[in-house]
């Protein structure tokens, strides 16, 4: 069996945060980690933020619902369906991430978790091992199956016409490694 991971957000869909900065008007809320490089140090900055303005999950869920995939991203992952397994490895959070899952055809997402408390209080995050993404890739090795992780930035999907997604998907079954090489923007790894 082969598998392809892809990252979710500017991958297959906008990004989560930046659609909860627009909906509450909290321009702070639109930090990334190119603002703030420690993923921890910033959703602990981002929490912080949603305490300060009374933000809840649902609040979060909400603005996610709002998001709709990125054009031709759910084209392009069925036609990876029909000779591949699709998992996610992703640095956002199943409890905002699940509208986005049913748009996408529920594929298997590997993220972190939140802790939350029973009036909707994001109280705090357990992120996975910093080194998560490698070790599932790793891990989905070890037992056997063939495993590609893809990036693929999202302005692609507008460009690529149906014969060259069949050439890419050709591409990653027969030589994934060339594919690196193929388009600026896709980047495929195995190992």
């Amino acid at each position: 069996m082969n598998i392809v991971c892809f990252d979710m957000e500017g991958t297959l869909t906008p990004e989560i945060w930046e659609q909860v900065a627009l909906d509450s008007g909290i321009s702070e809320l639109n930090k990334t980690t190119r603002d703030i490089p420690s993923f921890s140090d910033l959703m602990d900055y981002r929490l912080e933020i949603m305490k300060q303005h009374n933000l809840k999950l649902t609040d979060i869920v909400e603005a996610t619902k709002k998001l709709d995939l990125l054009d031709g991203a759910l084209d392009f992952l069925n036609q990876v369906r029909q000779e591949f397994q699709v998992v996610i490895l992703s640095d956002t959070f199943h409890e905002i991430a699940y509208p986005l899952m049913e748009k996408l055809g529920y594929p298997l997402l590997l993220c972190h978790t939140l802790d939350v408390d029973s009036e909707g209080n994001i109280l705090g995050y357990k992120l996975r091992d910093l080194q998560a993404k490698k070790q599932a890739i790793l891990g989905f090795q070890s037992m056997g199956y063939r495993c590609l992780a893809a990036e693929i930035r999202s302005m692609i999907y507008k460009c690529l016409t149906s014969q060259i997604k069949a050439s890419l998907l050709m591409r990653l079954k027969l030589y994934p490694v060339q594919c690196l090489r193929s388009h600026p923007s896709i980047n495929i790894q195995t190992s």
